[in-house]
């Protein structure tokens, strides 16, 4: 079967329990991904190895191209480069990069513009700005998916801007074909108002009018600690999801590092464990047990899938 990953942002341990989910139940599977390898996350430089081993354009993994593969790599060809090729002092700064990527060059590449390249060669042509995939879901409906980055446009002069970089704030694509995306985390606030926030589970895959957004938010889960943010996948034939955790694990991660970056100074008097165990359940509490809204159970009946 066909399954679509969300944002990687250098999150690599993520990235291997998921894959081992779905490999282990389907080990055939066909897996594409929507960009953004690089930038945020702890393992940037494993997951480049990982792209560079393992993406090709007709192979096991396919990906598209993200907003941030596109500016590394434009920072790569514009001032990396040239750069290199000046006399430099050896503790003299790289060319900035408008997110963190220069510090991955300096700490994890040495910064050797060979070993960049052959990251970007996979960027530049096994990356396409979106691709359609037909498929014939379980329930016997064939339909096509257009996976991008961000959003998709029929106009053909818009699609590097609407591909890697657009937020559809109303969320409803209008076309028969059924968008796949990330870009936008479904934790964030930018994802929230374009759509009915008690029926979203922040953290999680969204659903708008033929629009799936896979965007879990994994690389600020320490940010959004009440919430899962995880790495997420979906199966095209089923819909069925996948993480790589349960939301009750990531949730007791998100109360250990609440505990130990705010409170450990307070209530000293009270054992770690106990501390960590009254944070989880507040946030076990307010996340609640949250469904998928509306527009998944619209798809579900397109698609003629078994209601859930």
């Amino acid at each position: 079967m066909h399954y679509v990953i969300g944002d990687v942002h250098g999150c690599f341990k993520e990235l291997k329990l998921l894959l081992n989910k779905i490999e282990s139940k389907d080990p055939d599977a066909i897996i594409y991904f929507v960009g953004d390898w690089v930038d945020r996350g702890d393992q940037v430089a494993d997951v480049m190895q990982w792209v560079v081993d393992n993406i090709t354009t007709t192979g096991k993994y396919r990906s598209v191209r993200g907003n941030h593969d596109q500016e590394a790599m434009d920072w790569y060809n514009a001032y990396f480069l040239p750069w290199t090729r000046e006399e430099h002092d050896p503790y003299d700064s790289l060319p900035e990069t408008y997110y963190d990527f220069a510090s991955v060059v300096d700490n994890c590449f040495n910064r050797d513009p060979e070993a960049l390249r052959v990251f970007f060669d996979k960027v530049r042509s096994e990356m396409p700005y979106n691709r359609a995939v037909e498929i014939t879901t379980a329930g016997g409906v064939t339909v096509t998916y257009r996976i991008c980055h961000a959003w998709h446009s029929k106009d053909e002069s818009r699609l590097f801007d609407t591909n890697l970089y657009e937020r559809n704030y109303w969320g409803y694509y209008v076309d028969d074909e059924i968008i796949v995306h990330g870009h936008t985390p479904t934790v964030t606030e930018s994802y929230r108002l374009r759509g009915r926030w008690d029926e979203d589970r922040p953290g999680l895959i969204g659903y708008r009018h033929n629009d799936i957004d896979v965007d879990g938010g994994c690389c600020f889960h320490k940010g959004f600690p009440n919430y899962p943010c995880m790495l997420c996948g979906i199966c095209l034939e089923t819909l069925e999801e996948i993480y790589p955790y349960s939301i009750e694990d990531r949730l007791m991660e998100g109360a250990k590092h609440t505990v130990e970056k705010y409170m450990m100074a307070a209530m000293k008097d009270i054992p770690f464990e106990e501390k960590v165990q009254a944070t989880y359940e507040n946030y076990i509490e307010a996340y609640g047990n949250k469904k998928p809204n509306s527009f998944r159970q619209e798809l579900l009946e397109r698609l003629g899938l078994t209601n859930e």
